[in-house]
């Protein structure tokens, strides 16, 4: 019989031995604080040397660290966040609006029609059988989808808005190096959906207002 050991047990125990060494030991989470200690090595136990032993951070310095981890995670975010909102606002949001009121049709409709030309594009390049099939339902399931729940909200990602703009830019640059453009095109019709899907108000349409004609007095 080999004996089970509860691992919560064993670190609970690992903590009180620690703490019964030094009483400013803390074993609450992954790192045990400990003071900088000396430790006689094998060569120290001849000589009478010791080795410094590293400690972790203090509790003085740890919200120092985790302050500058989350402001440099938080400028990587506005970063990317600023580039989404110049792609989306630059050159595709413009467009869409304008089709919007000229279809009267809601941005999440005209997200899910290019979905659909997207999945077309997709069936329309497809080499395999597989990718006939996977594409040719997808085209069925975003028709039905453009047919029945048109108007019904759609979720965009950030994430998923810069990956499409990289790897439609790295489309553009393998075609000037090649020549060939067939299927650039696939990215524009996503970028399109997506940026539409992401747009919440849309804005009303500015009627201008018919010209009267001057009437002569008497």
């Amino acid at each position: 019989m080999v004996p089970v050991v509860n691992p919560q047990f064993g670190v609970l125990a690992i903590g009180r031995v620690l703490s019964s060494v030094h009483p400013s030991v803390v074993t609450m989470g992954a790192c045990v604080a400990v003071p900088p200690t000396t430790i006689p090595s094998d060569h120290g136990r001849k000589h009478g040397e010791r080795i410094q032993q590293p400690a972790c951070p203090s509790r003085a310095e740890t919200p120092a660290l985790l302050a500058k981890t989350d402001r440099t995670a938080y400028l990587s975010e506005m970063a990317f966040t600023q580039i989404d909102h110049w792609i989306g606002n630059t050159l595709f949001v413009p467009p869409i609006i304008k089709i919007c009121h000229l279809t009267r049709q809601s941005q999440f409709a005209v997200a899910r029609m290019f979905w659909f030309v997207a999945a077309l594009n997709g069936l329309y390049h497809a080499d395999t059988l597989i990718g006939r099939v996977i594409w040719g339902g997808m085209s069925i399931v975003m028709m039905i989808t453009a047919v029945r729940r048109a108007d019904r909200p759609a979720a965009s990602l950030m994430f998923f808005r810069l990956l499409a703009a990289a790897l439609l830019i790295f489309d553009i640059l393998n075609a000037t190096v090649s020549g060939a453009w067939q299927g650039a095109e696939f990215w524009i019709f996503v970028l399109f959906a997506e940026y539409a899907a992401a747009i919440r108000n849309l804005p009303p349409t500015t009627k201008t207002k018919p010209r009267q004609r001057a009437t002569e007095p008497g």
